[in-house]
């Protein structure tokens, strides 16, 4: 009994399945990218660049009026630069061996 169905000679009843060789596998293609949604009508106002600004600065205004005075000390903690730095003339560097 052979592997192959007939001898390389002699013609076979079934055709064979071609063998499929390939370096890299054949991946199907990424599907399309979903549709834009339609543009809003009426919706588009145009608003300056300072009345954003301003409406920023008002809800940052706000934000901080609620959270309360602790949000406003605890930068407060914090050293000034000035105050670290000030003994910086002071520093000897010795060699370490």
């Amino acid at each position: 009994p052979s592997i192959f169905p007939a001898d390389p000679g002699t013609p076979c009843s079934t055709p064979l399945p071609l063998p499929v060789l390939t370096s890299t596998p054949i991946c199907p293609p990424p599907p399309p990218p979903p549709p834009l949604p339609p543009p809003a009508v009426g919706t588009c106002v145009e608003v300056s660049v300072s009345d954003v600004i301003r409406q920023r600065q008002a809800a940052k205004k706000e934000k901080l009026a609620h959270c309360g005075p602790s949000a406003g000390t605890a930068p407060a903690a914090l050293p000034s630069m000035l105050e670290v730095l000030k003994d910086m003339n002071r520093v000897k560097l010795r060699s370490v061996e």
